[in-house]
């Protein structure tokens, strides 16, 4: 199972993307439009830098994750539960949870799913329910022995634009 987030929305403040979801299994197949998700500001990191150059953009609690392509795991979380979405080797992060939240003041760095979005607001609602239904979803992925994966990738026109590039 594949969820792709699509960052489509960037403030100084919080990140918003539309998130696909891809089944690899027979039951279902192709990209479906899922929902939301609400992050950090994009302050442009990558999957592919060092740890140096991640850990001197990077303030603390208040960045998404680096684009790229992460595992999800099934952790044990003290503030979540058991079996929590983690997302696995995050470079220069530790302990990227997918849980509930509706806007950037409920996350420090995690991304938080929902069904419904207010651009306007920077949130997404319904948080809850996607979550519930992500949660699902991917333990039954992994239990059928399917790879579960996370990637981010970013809207070329609207990151150019708001990063103030004069050719997007």
């Amino acid at each position: 199972m594949r969820l792709t987030c699509h960052r489509r929305h960037f403030t100084r403040e919080a990140t918003i993307s539309e998130l696909r979801v891809d089944y690899e299994s027979s039951t279902a197949q192709g990209a479906q439009i899922f929902g939301w998700v609400c992050e950090d500001q994009d302050r442009g990191l990558s999957q592919g830098m060092s740890l140096d150059v991640i850990a001197s953009i990077k303030v603390q609690a208040e960045t998404a994750i680096p684009v790229g392509t992460y595992r999800i795991t099934l952790e044990d979380s003290p503030k979540y539960g058991p079996d929590t979405l983690t997302l696995a080797d995050v470079p220069g992060y530790r302990y990227i949870r997918i849980h509930a939240g509706n806007d950037d003041d409920d996350t420090a760095g995690c991304p938080l799913p929902g069904l419904e979005l207010d651009v306007a607001t920077m949130t997404v609602r319904k948080s809850r329910d996607a979550v519930d239904w992500l949660e699902t979803q991917i333990r039954a992925a992994i239990g059928r022995g399917e790879p579960a994966t996370w990637t981010i990738t970013r809207h070329a026109p609207t990151w150019r634009a708001y990063r103030g590039d004069p050719s997007g």
